[in-house]
């Protein structure tokens, strides 16, 4: 989804499989009214002179403008330059190599999930360089670069969500304890094996080739 706050003057892009959602759970209330009522776990999209809650959903609905995982390119053209310029944009960004096996166990099957669950991990490792071969690999780059340059204010690192979640209500002055913050989605991975176990050579090369931008710009790697 897409978040846009007129209040507080924000603007959050959603990217895929990088805690976008545990992001905009904490952020949405700044885009109704006080009195508006509890959005968790709405879907539909809701526009009023507070901001704008996008439409939460894999597949856009024909008669919806603002939706899930929006690109920035579209976010701004419907708002105009003049808003894009002057609000405060950020999105989550997350170590592809890490988004790339939270992806594979997000993506898989319920009757594989329940199979895998009681496999070796040499058995969970060779489906996903399988996954990965076949090319299941999503950017999700066009939240934050338009025409092929950044356009956020400010990257929430993953693996520092908390501090940078923090940092971003420093900015906005909004006062309030980011230990509200809840962790969403984040039930699907069934086992703790280092990220680094998962790659053989011939994989890590596809997701280098894939985020080339994304190692270089925010200096990401396989093993640190």
């Amino acid at each position: 989804m897409v978040l846009v706050s007129f209040e507080k003057q924000f603007i959050f892009t959603k990217t895929v499989k990088s805690a976008g959602s545990s992001v905009e759970d904490f952020f949405q209330r700044y885009c109704v009214p006080p009195d508006y009522g509890d959005i968790r776990g709405m879907s539909d999209e809701v526009i009023t002179d507070y901001g704008i809650v996008g439409y939460r959903g894999n597949n856009k609905r024909p008669e919806t403008t603002w939706f899930n995982h929006m690109p920035a390119a579209q976010v701004r053209r419907y708002l105009g330059n003049e808003i894009w310029q002057q609000f405060f944009k950020f999105c989550v960004i997350r170590n592809p190599f890490d988004k790339v096996v939270s992806r594979y166990f997000f993506a898989m099957s319920d009757e594989k999930r329940a199979h895998l669950n009681t496999q070796d991990f040499a058995e969970i490792k060779r489906d996903f360089r399988a996954s990965v071969s076949q090319g299941v690999v999503a950017t999700g780059r066009g939240q934050y670069l338009i025409d092929g340059s950044v356009c956020m204010d400010f990257f929430i690192r993953y693996e520092r969500l908390v501090d940078d979640v923090a940092e971003v209500c420093r900015r906005l002055r909004i006062e309030r304890d980011v230990g509200e913050l809840r962790r969403l989605k984040s039930t699907f991975r069934f086992t703790d094996v280092p990220i680094s176990e998962f790659y053989d050579k011939d994989t890590e090369t596809i997701v280098a080739q894939a985020y080339a931008f994304e190692l270089e710009y925010f200096g990401y790697r396989l093993r640190d």
